[in-house]
């Protein structure tokens, strides 16, 4: 009876909060990853590591060259505050880790913007927590009202504005209902409201907070709108800095003997044992790479969402030569594949376990981390929630 009345409560939540895409696990995942600690130990190694080689770009580069460089277009330069500051804070960001083998865990992406998703997932396993009589961890959503709370004592401020774009409302993903809840009830008196490119701009002032949701996909279809979103808001989370510090062109940067003089051992150190080696694609490489292509996952510089990632194991030669020549910006990077340990989880309309690909996804708000989202896929080594992969939450036991 508990299994029906927790499936039940969760297919309530994904009926009210999420749409037709969000495939949820029907129970949480216990996750045995002593590593996971170790991880959230190195990030700030890297991160110390990419703002070093950030002040080497934008010094021999330059500030547009940096950004080509890195596969970014520069019509949002004037938003992206590290282009002046390299030491501006990354207050947003989700650690995408593969689970090894007695209890190893790999960084196979860091993505430093406030469009990183799906957290809603996370109280999936508070739904079996309230059943169990125990107290329910902090979801990150929580530790966001608390990052928007410090930035609204600073601003002296009384208005939170949820800013996305309306294709995303029926795109199949979470609403934004959820988010808007957990900040309202976490601010009492603060109005919270939500706004997008037909509406709702004309309320934002100097004394709101605006929670930046769509990615600068949507930002180039309306610069204008953008520029008035930035200049009527008294501070936006996370400004588009993070196209380029969220750029996979890193990951091979961190790995160029080029650039790895430039680091400190302990950079070095942590960047080693949590990325795997990684290498940008091209001339001089990609024979070799495609000779030696099952060894690697391929992914696209820029894209997002996992629509930009060639297992190279199952891609066909010819094909697989044939997109990585059709490069966009910023190119290709190659990712040494690893031995991923399969996760068994509970998918809710299953009635046993399944092995599964999973990749975990460390959310860190602010210098608060909140953790651990699963994704995980049955059927293909490309874990892709978009494509159909399964969604829920892990624990560390």
């Amino acid at each position: 009876m508990t299994d029906q009345w927790l499936d039940e409560r969760i297919d309530v939540y994904r009926t009210q909060y999420a749409g037709t895409k969000i495939r949820p696990l029907r129970r949480a995942v216990p996750l045995r990853i002593p590593e996971l600690a170790y991880v959230r130990d190195a990030i700030p190694r890297i991160l110390a590591a990419q703002r070093l080689l950030l002040r080497h770009f934008l010094t021999e580069l330059g500030p547009e060259g940096t950004l080509a460089f890195f596969g970014v277009p520069g019509g949002l330069s004037r938003w992206m505050a590290v282009l002046e500051d390299p030491d501006a804070d990354a207050p947003i960001l989700r650690v995408d880790v593969l689970p090894l083998p007695q209890g190893r865990a790999r960084v196979c992406e860091i993505n430093i913007d406030s469009c990183v998703g799906v957290a809603e997932a996370a109280d999936l396993y508070r739904l079996e927590e309230l059943r169990a009589g125990r107290i329910p961890q902090q979801t990150p959503y929580e530790h966001l009202a608390a990052l928007v709370g410090q930035e609204l004592a600073k601003l002296g401020g009384d208005k939170v504005c949820l800013f996305d774009w309306t294709h995303y409302q029926a795109s199949g993903w979470f609403t934004l209902d959820r988010l808007k809840d957990t900040i309202a009830a976490a601010l009492p008196g603060v109005e919270v409201f939500l706004a997008n490119e037909l509406g709702g701009v004309e309320r934002v002032d100097r004394k709101t907070v605006v929670f930046r949701i769509f990615p600068s996909t949507d930002a180039y279809s309306d610069p204008g709108l953008t520029a008035e979103l930035f200049g009527r808001a008294g501070h936006v989370l996370s400004d588009f800095s993070s196209d380029l510090l969220s750029s996979k062109l890193w990951l091979a940067v961190y790995h160029d003997e080029r650039y790895r003089s430039l680091l400190t051992q302990e950079m070095r150190d942590a960047i080693d044992s949590t990325i795997p080696r990684t290498v940008k694609v091209g001339e001089p490489n990609l024979e070799e790479l495609l000779a030696s292509k099952d060894r690697y996952f391929f992914k696209s510089a820029t894209d997002f969402g996992g629509r930009g990632i060639i297992a190279g194991h199952s891609a066909e030669k010819g094909e697989l030569s044939k997109r990585l020549r059709e490069a966009g910006p910023g190119g290709w990077v190659a990712q040494e594949k690893c031995a991923i340990a399969p996760l068994e989880v509970h998918p809710l309309d299953a009635p046993e376990p399944v092995r599964s690909v999973s990749v975990l996804g460390l959310y860190r708000f602010g210098s608060q981390w909140s953790g651990v989202m699963v994704r995980a896929a049955v059927d293909t080594a490309v874990v892709n929630v978009t494509q159909g992969s399964l969604l829920g939450w892990g624990y560390e036991t």
